[in-house]
């Protein structure tokens, strides 16, 4: 998390965004944003949907029922140009792979945007659409003791 917190900034120049999703409470989730130091949106999901509908249930510890730790990178529409599975640590994304995620995503929006322009120059990419460029991170409640 302290990576992502330093790689923020970077983010925001791009116009891109970072969602956080935990399942904790909605005040667990606040106090964990700020003790990281994070400025972007941390959603509280305790009722575990997108857990379910994503079927990311963590099986092996039923008593706490977190979810598998999941980041998708999405593109406009919104769809899905990547996910990853960080039920391994090393299935989780680096900042390296992020940053090339989320530029080959702002690639194809400005390619999108010199076809439908008509035009062969480069041009920089729609900004609104780029402000649905977004990577999400589905981060499992800590457990409780």
């Amino acid at each position: 998390m302290r990576d992502l917190v330093h790689f923020y900034p970077e983010v925001k120049v791009g116009y891109a965004r970072i969602v956080t999703i935990s399942t904790d409470n909605l005040l667990k989730t606040n106090e964990f944003r700020d003790g990281e130091g994070a400025q972007w949106p941390f959603l509280s999901d305790p009722e575990r949907v997108v857990q379910h509908d994503l079927d990311i249930q963590e099986y092996t510890d039923p008593t706490n029922d977190p979810m598998i730790p999941h980041t998708l990178v999405l593109e406009p529409g919104p769809k899905i140009y990547k996910i990853y599975n960080g039920y391994w640590f090393w299935g989780r994304p680096s900042i390296a792979e992020l940053w090339s995620d989320l530029r080959d995503v702002t690639r194809r929006i400005a390619e999108n945007s010199v076809r439908s322009g008509g035009t062969s120059r480069v041009v920089p990419p729609d900004l609104e659409s780029c402000r649905q460029v977004a990577a999400v991170r589905c981060w499992p409640a800590p457990a409780t003791a």
